[in-house]
């Protein structure tokens, strides 16, 4: 009986014991809460930051686009003006090779006319050569040619 008699005083100090404990687990609870709202709002700058740097990374490909596109245009723009030069380039030097042939055929046409002027004067002086060589010939046959003295 003494057991029962003393079983109010320990159900009295387990329940101001589990009160204390209670209390403690409480306070922790608190505590981890105000801990995890912290770490919650520390997460929730940490986040709006890398979205605003993703914010500003995608800003700068944006921006880098457009200026690798700007400068290809640019890129485009001088090579067809350096197309454009090689082709005016390449028909002044088809206009001027045309006229360099036309006077070298002219050139050559002269030279031809030269050519058969001096081949024509070379034959009439063969032929003419010839001719006198015919007469030099028939005198020196005359004049070999015994001669019959007159009886």
């Amino acid at each position: 009986m003494e057991r029962l008699e003393k079983l109010p005083e320990k159900v009295d100090a387990l329940a101001e014991r589990v009160e204390v404990l209670s209390a403690s687990v409480d306070a922790r609870f608190e505590q981890v809460d105000h801990r995890l709202t912290q770490v919650e709002r520390k997460l929730d700058v940490l986040s709006a930051s890398v979205d605003a740097r993703f914010a500003e990374v995608s800003e700068h490909f944006v921006e880098q686009r457009k200026y690798i596109e700007f400068a290809y245009e640019q890129l485009e723009r001088r090579l067809d003006r350096v197309d454009q030069g090689f082709q005016q380039a390449i028909q002044q030097l088809r206009g001027d090779m045309r006229a360099q042939a036309d006077v070298t055929t002219a050139r050559f046409d002269r030279l031809e006319r030269k050519l058969d002027r001096f081949i024509d004067a070379q034959l009439q002086f063969s032929q003419s050569q010839q001719e006198i060589n015919l007469k030099v010939e028939r005198r020196l046959r005359a004049l070999e040619r015994p001669r019959r003295r007159p009886s």
